[in-house]
């Protein structure tokens, strides 16, 4: 495929992404629906990539319902709730101001498989103009209190608790401030300014922001978000950093579940723990998609990744909202987070850029990584970003020093790999 990643159409704007792709994304997607629902992030290319997108579905003969600025897992719930044909959002997530997105979810808000997004593609180059249909686009942003109704019900009073909330300068901030102050919690937000700044030194990638707010203002429980909140950090009020792995361990107790589903980055400590509690732990390749279809394929209620998407009962979609009020009545029904923790196995990541992500792939690469992992007793993982220019390493070993000093070696290998292809 040539414009679908992992998690649909994504790249920097006006460049990877413009006016024209969106027109033709639309159109493609637009004959194969009679009505679609689209949403986005608060960046500031959102709406003339909205309007495009709307202009080629209606071409196409497809209406579509626009609610505006709204979460990821906000369109996927509506999608499902009002049987739109597809769910649209225009947002690059968790990446900065200069890239965006176009994510699409199926009639039952679920992520496209690979062969749905090639077919789609298939029929970029052949756009329909069809002037005469009576399809238009309307704007109806009250939808979205459906999607507040589902988060409300979803949790008990939270009075009492003070919270700590960075919104990433993102889709969330309206949404968090409604639910929270129906819900009575004890609320003070940060990263609620302008989308030219979404996710800029703020939210679930900067974790630093949420650390420090949450000791500074001595909240019970801090969390944040990324640009469309379909991912979540947490901190104690020490501003100890809790990940998905954490998470997990709390909500397989909250849901009572028998299986929990994680990735192949999930720390082992995750797998031990769980399964001293007889709960069966699950591999998932990496990426909330992959995360979904093996929940489905396994029946298991929750799951999730390392970095923070969380998959629940009611959603197809990670949602940090929906996560931070189950974590928010985790910890009022325990007075603490310390149940959350386990002996985690040391474990480095690191980020390569690269300008071919294909050079892991190379017999040169491949035979110094089998040296490397050969005799070796841990877990290491090497895959392209689905979403960058970027190479992941990870390694897990019985003691850091290891784990670090292994990664450093296949880091040296893949700037040697791309040294070499440059010449």
């Amino acid at each position: 495929m040539n414009y679908f990643g992992t998690d649909g159409i994504r790249g920097e704007v006006f460049k990877d992404l413009d006016y024209n792709l969106a027109l033709i994304c639309g159109n493609a997607i637009g004959r194969r629906a009679n009505k679609i629902i689209i949403g986005r992030d608060t960046r500031l290319s959102g709406k003339i990539l909205s309007e495009a997108f709307c202009l080629g579905a209606n071409l196409a003969g497809a209406s579509v319902v626009d609610i505006g600025v709204a979460t990821t897992p906000c369109v996927s719930y509506l999608t499902k709730l009002h049987n739109f044909s597809y769910g649209i959002v225009i947002s690059a997530s968790h990446n900065p101001p200069k890239y965006n997105g176009i994510k699409v979810f199926n009639n039952l808000g679920k992520k496209l498989t690979q062969s749905d997004e090639e077919a789609i593609e298939q029929d970029f180059n052949n756009m329909i103009t069809n002037y005469a249909s009576s399809a238009k686009t309307t704007k109806s942003p009250r939808l979205i209190n459906d999607y507040i109704k589902f988060l409300l019900n979803s949790s008990t009073n939270l009075a009492g608790i003070n919270v700590c909330v960075d919104c990433a300068n993102g889709a969330s901030k309206n949404i968090a401030k409604k639910v929270f102050k129906t819900l009575n919690a004890n609320v003070l937000y940060t990263g609620i300014g302008s989308g030219k700044n979404i996710n800029k030194e703020c939210g679930a990638t900067f974790q630093d922001n949420i650390i420090n707010f949450t000791k500074k203002h001595n909240a019970d429980i801090g969390f944040a978000f990324d640009g469309d909140a379909d991912r979540i950090i947490m901190v104690d009020s020490l501003g100890k950093l809790y990940s998905g792995d954490n998470i997990l361990l709390g909500l397989s107790e909250q849901f009572n579940a028998k299986k929990v589903v994680g990735t192949t980055f999930s720390n082992l400590g995750l797998q031990k723990t769980l399964e001293q509690k007889n709960i069966e732990f699950i591999r998932a390749d990496v990426g909330d998609k992959w995360v979904a279809l093996k929940m489905e394929e396994s029946k298991a209620i929750i799951g999730g990744e390392q970095s923070g998407h969380i998959i629940l009962p009611g959603l197809p979609t990670g949602d940090g909202l929906y996560v931070a009020l189950q974590m928010c009545n985790f910890y009022k029904k325990n007075k603490s987070l310390k149940s959350l923790e386990f002996k985690e196995y040391p474990q480095v990541i690191k980020n390569v850029s690269v300008k071919n992500k294909q050079i892991i792939n190379s017999k040169n690469f491949t035979n110094a990584l089998n040296k490397i992992t050969l005799n070796f007793n841990g877990r290491i993982i090497v895959r392209p970003s689905g979403t960058e220019n970027k190479i992941r390493v990870m390694v897990e070993y019985l003691d850091k020093v290891t784990s670090e000093n292994t990664a450093n070696k296949i880091v040296e290998l893949i700037k040697q790999e791309q040294s070499l292809c440059a010449e």
